[in-house]
């Protein structure tokens, strides 16, 4: 092939192939030993991501099948109304995880929710402090 500028000079062009992908003499660094401390984090962490995907974990989500579309989708069949579903119950994830409210902003909990909060955590603290004074003076032989 004849490469021409823009006033009909013939330039000379270079046919060397495609250049080359990778440098030769990469030294790639060594791998890292993992510690028995590294081991136990990742043995965790693969638990924690096996109970994440399985099927009765409230954080698993399933994604609704597509029905195929056409005459399936525009005709409602009698059986469909009335079916109801097979999927195995689940614990909500209110009844498994707890939010403390001293962990998010206020502008999410309602001031009702807020006094409650306030209310129950000092009955707590009162309760332990009674305990504590308690085991202190002998009086909680009584």
């Amino acid at each position: 092939p004849v490469a021409r500028d823009d006033e009909g000079n013939i330039l000379a062009v270079e046919v060397g192939g495609p250049p080359p992908l990778y440098p030769d003499g990469v030294r790639l660094p060594e791998r890292p030993i993992p510690t028995a401390k590294d081991e136990r984090l990742m043995s965790r962490r693969h638990a924690l991501l096996d109970f994440y995907r399985a099927p009765h974990s409230p954080y698993h989500l399933n994604v609704p099948k597509k029905r195929a579309e056409g005459v399936d989708q525009a005709v409602e069949r009698y059986g469909d109304r009335y079916k109801t579903g097979t999927q195995q119950k689940r614990p909500q994830l209110s009844k498994v995880l707890y939010l403390d409210p001293k962990y998010f902003p206020s502008e999410l909990y309602s001031t009702q929710q807020q006094r409650l909060s306030a209310k129950n955590q000092g009955a707590d603290a009162q309760a332990a402090f009674f305990k504590d004074q308690g085991s202190k003076q002998g009086v909680s032989r009584l």
